[in-house]
């Protein structure tokens, strides 16, 4: 399977992380970090997520640098002929993509799909997937609807953005291929939601973060009726099934779902979540945490706890 890096759409080309910079220059990260604060040889990115982003032309200077005290030269004196070098002088590293969660209605309120699009790989290929769902995609979906509901956006306006995000994602999911070998012990997991409703963004966001950590994950979609989800765990006999439930007025269905499917021969585990739960009971059976990277733990910790068992 790909890095979490590279599935993610990777960094824009030009840009490295410190571990990719070291296998480049052959520097240690404590020199690299040396050079960058005592000589100022490279003007790293910081995302807001704190990570130290090099640039081409960063790379550039370090392996001069590398090439000179190969040569004789000072670390001090190899700094002085790099900065003074017009072709290798640093540049202003650009600016991160916007967190801010506005972002997404602004560009919803013109119907700008191919902005709302870029924005989002902007942002993949800064930041982790799960800082990226977290700082951005949760609070900018929040405040989509906030803006809906105060009527400075109608509903074709939220459609549009909703589109736009799966249509990404969607990419993303398929770029994280499957785990699924001939003869692979690696547990199935179904994810989708039931009823008709919602933006189906949760049930895709959580594929997308079971996929990364490496599991099976049959990815369904929204709008499967009942019958259609029994088939399906019937013909795939996963380890787990996820169901999404995108409003509140789905709980029910989604429980008697719930209640047959982990009835099946052999065993399946059942989570429910999204969205719709927000005002369910608390003794709601296998109740899926909000927060994605919670969630995500408990469910790959249950199959990493299963890896071992005959599967199904």
């Amino acid at each position: 399977m790909q890095s979490a890096i590279s599935a993610m759409g990777g960094l824009p080309r030009d840009m490295y992380t410190v571990k990719q910079v070291v296998a480049m220059t052959g520097l240690t990260a404590a020199t690299l970090r040396i050079w960058e604060r005592r000589y100022g040889v490279v003007n790293p990115r910081r995302t807001a997520g704190h990570y130290r982003m090099f640039s081409e032309a960063d790379v550039a200077r370090l392996r001069v640098m590398v090439q000179l005290i190969e040569a004789g030269a000072t670390a001090g004196r190899a700094a002085d002929l790099v900065m003074n070098d017009p072709s290798l002088s640093p540049t202003p590293a650009p600016d991160p993509p916007s967190h801010e969660p506005d972002a997404l209605s602004a560009l919803a309120g013109r119907f700008d799909i191919e902005g709302i699009t870029r924005l989002l790989t902007d942002l993949l290929r800064v930041e982790d997937f799960d800082t990226v769902v977290s700082d951005w995609v949760q609070p900018a979906l929040v405040e989509l609807e906030r803006q809906h509901q105060e009527g400075n956006l109608t509903v074709a306006h939220v459609h549009a953005a909703e589109r736009a995000l799966k249509r990404r994602l969607g990419t993303l999911l398929d770029s994280l291929g499957t785990a699924s070998e001939e003869g692979s012990s690696r547990p199935i997991v179904l994810v989708g939601q039931e009823q008709e409703g919602g933006s189906e963004l949760a049930p895709l966001l959580f594929s997308i973060a079971l996929r990364r950590h490496e599991v099976d994950v049959r990815y369904l979609g929204g709008g499967i009726d009942h019958e259609s989800w029994t088939a399906a765990a019937r013909q795939l006999r996963p380890r787990a099934v996820i169901l999404a439930v995108a409003t509140p007025a789905g709980v029910e269905a989604a429980q008697r779902l719930a209640e047959e499917v982990s009835g099946m021969n052999p065993p399946i585990t059942v989570w429910l979540g999204g969205p719709g739960l927000a005002g369910a009971p608390r003794e709601l059976r296998r109740r899926l945490p909000m927060d994605l990277r919670r969630a995500t733990r408990v469910v790959v910790s249950h199959l990493r706890a299963g890896y071992g068992r005959a599967t199904h």
